[in-house]
């Protein structure tokens, strides 16, 4: 079927990448996973180049290569998404993931200072982690992260601000880098931001119990 869409439609055809998918799809069920890993590559070039996909689409396949850890294309997909000005808080952040893992903490952090620079066009959940990634930093850098929980805890009151994040490769690879008490506290956080039942278990935290939530201004509030 993928051969025959091929010939008549075209590569390109959005019916010849939809039947690509559902074959991906089938292989993967039917427990093969090495022919739907080639095609799936195939898939991901053929909608990375097309003029016509969509920066959501686009994302979407980042999202795909970064739970694979294939972090190149990751960066290379959502570098394309942020060229053309798409939910720029977000797809930084989710490009700071990449980045981090490929060692480039210097750039990491700069694609979290564009995020924090955009948090007036982030939708609720984005704030609370490109304050994560702050207070990964600042404890990084041996800093006290008090004032960004502060911030933290303000961001995670506004509603819409909780959704789940996959985060666990970039904790492993912070882990060696971190004193416990710190990587356990981003640890919670994570689960935190991912979960609203986990909220209370940030009280074992001094550093969380302690400090006062303080007031953003979204619009201008620097760092």
């Amino acid at each position: 079927m993928l051969e025959v869409r091929e010939r008549v439609l075209g590569a390109e055809h959005p019916d010849t990448t939809a039947t690509l998918q559902n074959l991906i799809g089938l292989l993967e069920k039917t427990g093969r996973t090495d022919e739907a890993s080639q095609l799936r590559e195939a898939y991901i070039d053929r909608v990375a180049s097309q003029p016509n996909a969509t920066p959501l689409e686009l994302r979407q396949l980042a999202g795909e290569c970064y739970q694979k850890g294939d972090y190149a294309r990751t960066e290379t997909l959502l570098r394309q998404v942020l060229a053309r000005g798409f939910e720029i808080p977000g797809t930084n952040c989710h490009l700071a993931r990449a980045l981090i893992l490929a060692g480039r903490d210097a750039e990491a952090r700069e694609s979290v200072a564009q995020a924090w620079a955009h948090r007036a066009d982030a939708p609720p959940y984005v704030v609370p982690r490109i304050l994560w990634f702050q207070t990964a930093f600042a404890l990084l850098d041996g800093n006290p992260p008090g004032p960004l929980l502060a911030r933290l805890k303000t961001a995670l009151q506004k509603e819409g601000a909780i959704m789940e994040w996959t985060m666990d490769p970039v904790l492993a690879h912070l882990q060696p880098k971190l004193p416990a008490e710190a990587y356990a506290l981003l640890t919670a956080l994570v689960a935190a931001l991912s979960y609203a039942d986990k909220l209370p278990d940030l009280d074992e935290f001094p550093e969380w119990r302690e400090v006062e939530p303080q007031a953003l201004d979204w619009l201008a509030q620097g760092l």
